[in-house]
């Protein structure tokens, strides 16, 4: 990466102070206040952040493809970023650039010394498009306040700047929701693998319960075991976010939590589910398919047929495994066009489909049994409310009217102990 050193550009006079001051708000590792000055600073000069939540998530989808960036190659780099940004949602993307080409850039950024960008990534962007599409002979620049005494490589000052950007994105000062799945990646990342904060300091932060911040780390955990399933890179995170999978695993996560992570039965489990998913994305180019996939999760496991139902998918299950095991998995159009072009990867998925739907129907059955019971206790229920001191006060007609009621009451439960009797 470039050699960048933005306060000595701005000792030189190649960066230029901006019209607002703005409340950062962290402050300095020595309790002071930063003083929120906002510089003018020419785009030439910065970088995306690698470490920033949704970035990491784009760029786990690149290096899939592509191989490891290249961050020695500064523009490369940059571009390939940038493309991720817009790629995610270009309509998005449109109407922000259109917007700071009309009226600037209202909402300031925040800046490191060396240049990484560590919030306002999607405004960079627009101006990094913009300064493409210009026809005028000047810098385009990114209004930033300079954070300069935090180094992004530095473990404690990792801490800290996590705490920044959540309290940005996810506080009150300008929140910007994140994809499920991008939040729930970060919070895993942030938890579990780099160490950076307890889940309590997370929900803290980024203004989550604690139960959110648990239900997601269980999701990413999910979207982990996903990825192994179907022999893809268990950081290629995008591959879940293409396959919008954050609603079924959603669903997922009370049981997993309760009962499947601990299980000895966990991987058989899970591949049972996971080949369900597999029939559903396939063949469903609709993304809310949770309907189909609900059933199965609340009625199915834990559940008197879930050892038939795990049993019955193996088969699927296992061709499935083996038809994706021939070549790591890139992203969801790879992932497709394996499964489909396998005869015995199709016929697996239609096997699923049928195993599914005869499960389905076994706990629709098995309810419809227990509804006599059910609606015979909400009956008895309802007769043990009513206050039998108000009979007194009822009128001539209203007692004739209840005692009719009773009447046929009686009748129809005489008839109903007699069919069963």
């Amino acid at each position: 990466m470039n050699e960048v050193d933005i306060k000595e550009l701005i000792k030189n006079g190649d960066i230029k102070e901006g019209a607002q001051k703005i409340k950062v708000p962290i402050p300095k590792v020595n309790g002071s206040a930063y003083d929120g000055q906002t510089y003018m600073i020419p785009i030439k000069y910065l970088h995306y952040n690698d470490q920033n939540g949704r970035i990491g998530t784009a760029i786990s989808e690149y290096e899939a493809k592509n191989g490891s960036i290249n961050e020695q190659d500064f523009e490369a780099y940059n571009d390939a970023i940038e493309k991720m940004i817009v790629e995610d949602d270009k309509a998005k993307m449109a109407i922000l650039k259109t917007d700071i080409g009309k009226k600037g850039q209202e909402i300031p950024g925040y800046v490191l010394n060396d240049g990484r960008v560590i919030d306002g990534n999607r405004r960079f962007t627009a101006c990094r498009l913009l300064a493409k599409e210009s026809t005028l002979e000047r810098d385009q620049y990114f209004e930033a306040v300079i954070i300069d005494d935090l180094d992004a490589d530095r473990i404690d000052d990792k801490k800290i700047l996590k705490e920044l950007e959540l309290r940005i994105q996810f506080g009150r000062l300008s929140r910007e929701d994140y994809d499920p799945i991008d939040r729930a990646i970060d919070v895993y990342k942030t938890v579990k693998v780099d160490h950076l904060m307890t889940n309590a300091a997370y929900g803290r932060y980024a203004n989550m319960k604690s139960g959110e911040v648990d239900k997601k780390l269980y999701e990413a955990e999910l979207v982990v075991e996903f990825l192994k399933y179907v022999n893809a890179d268990p950081q290629n995170y995008a591959l879940a976010k293409q396959m919008s999978l954050d609603g079924p695993l959603q669903e997922l996560v009370p049981q997993y939590k309760k009962y499947i992570r601990e299980s000895p039965q966990k991987n058989d489990i899970l591949s049972a589910v996971f080949a369900k998913l597999l029939q559903l994305r396939t063949k469903s180019a609709d993304k809310d398919f949770k309907q189909e996939f609900r059933p199965i999760v609340k009625n199915v496991l834990l559940s008197n047929l879930e050892q038939g139902f795990v049993s019955d998918m193996t088969a699927s299950s296992d061709v499935l495994v083996d038809t994706l095991a021939e070549t790591p998995t890139t992203d969801v159009t790879d992932l497709y066009k394996k499964i489909n072009s396998s005869e015995e990867a199709v016929s697996a998925i239609s096997a699923a489909k049928t195993v599914t739907d005869k499960y389905v129907r076994k706990a629709a059955d098995a309810a419809d049994k227990k509804r006599p019971i059910k609606l015979a206790d909400d009956a008895l229920s309802k007769l043990d409310n009513i206050d039998r001191v108000v009979f007194g006060a009822l009128s001539a007609s209203e007692k004739a009217k209840l005692l009719n009621c009773l009447t046929i009451i009686g009748d129809t439960i005489s008839d109903m102990k007699q069919e069963l009797e």
